[in-house]
Formats: C-alpha cells, sequence, structure tokens
C-alpha cells in the first residue's frame, strides 16, 4: 500500500511528465534532453487537449489532505496546485492563444541550443535543424491556425497583422 507520499510523488511526476512532453522547449531548457529538437504543438486540438489534462491532474490533487502528507509534500502540493490554477487561468480567464501573438514567438526559438553548451556542438546542431525543419514544415499551417485561433480584434488591428507578415517574412529568409 502506498504512503499519501509516494502516491502523491507518483501523481506529480505523471504530470511533469506531461507537461514537458506538451512543453519541449521548457523541458530541453531545464536539462532534459529527450525533449532536443522537438516543437510545441499549438494546433487546438493540443490546447484543449492540454487544459483538460491540466483540469485532470488540478481534480486529482485535491483528494491529498494536507495534514496526511511530509511537510516538504505538502508545501510541493500547494506550490504544484497553484500552477496549475495559474495554466488554467491564463489559457480560460486570460485567453493568452487568443490574446497574445507573443506566445507563439517561443515556438521554434533554438536559443537554449545556442547559449547553453549542454551537449556536443554536432548535437545541439542537429536538434536545431530538426527544429527549423518542422517549424519550415508546419510554418503556412502553424500560421494559418494561430491566425484562426486569435481573436478577431487581434486578428484585424494594426499590431496583429504587421506582427504576423513581420514574423513570416523574417523567417522565410
Amino acid at each position: 500500500m502506498q504512503t499519501p507520499d509516494s502516491e502523491y510523488e507518483a501523481i506529480a511526476e505523471e504530470f511533469i511528465k506531461g507537461y514537458f512532453a506538451a512543453r519541449p522547449l521548457l523541458g530541453t531548457a531545464i536539462g532534459l534532453h529527450e525533449y532536443d529538437g522537438k516543437i510545441t504543438d499549438y494546433s487546438r486540438l493540443a490546447l484543449d487537449a492540454e487544459l483538460s489534462r491540466l483540469k485532470r491532474f488540478d481534480d486529482r490533487l485535491q483528494k491529498f489532505e494536507l495534514n496526511k502528507l511530509s511537510q516538504r509534500q505538502s508545501i510541493d502540493l500547494r506550490i504544484l496546485q497553484a500552477a496549475i490554477r495559474n495554466e488554467i487561468f491564463q489559457r480560460e480567464a486570460m485567453a493568452i492563444y487568443e490574446r497574445n501573438p507573443i506566445v507563439y514567438a517561443r515556438a521554434a526559438d533554438v536559443n537554449i541550443y545556442i547559449k547553453r553548451n549542454f551537449a556536443p556542438l554536432e548535437d545541439r546542431v542537429h536538434s536545431i535543424v530538426a527544429i527549423e525543419f518542422a517549424s519550415r514544415k508546419a510554418r503556412p499551417i502553424f500560421c494559418e491556425k494561430i491566425l484562426s485561433q486569435q481573436s478577431p480584434t487581434l486578428r484585424t488591428n494594426a499590431f496583429g497583422r504587421n506582427f504576423w507578415r513581420r514574423t513570416g517574412e523574417q523567417r522565410l529568409r
């Protein structure tokens, strides 16, 4: 039989693996190199699936009683719950994927591969090429998806039109 601490640890570990699978660049940034060369899926289907996953984990974590966990796990649980609720808030109340085009600017950011010497240069270049290939291949579909997910105001105002035009022009050079 599992203790409350070990049960919490297993759920937290499961959450974190899914979190980085949905945000591979963050996984690479903290040193989890199984995510090297992968890009985030910003399709509506993927965004909705991640929101559902966040809500499921929020529900699963609510069953834990703080007084039955060790002090360390109790604190960790509260931090994880706050982080999950913040993500849910950003996605639902703030509608960041519909209102903020800057979230998409990070989609093919390769700076982490250049700034940090975490692997041999050849391996890092291979990851950069994989990201660039995936983003170039998906760019027309990606830009259309992003534009379709933006709110009508952002999509039609001068900032939104100019942002996507400039981004497309820079990336195609």
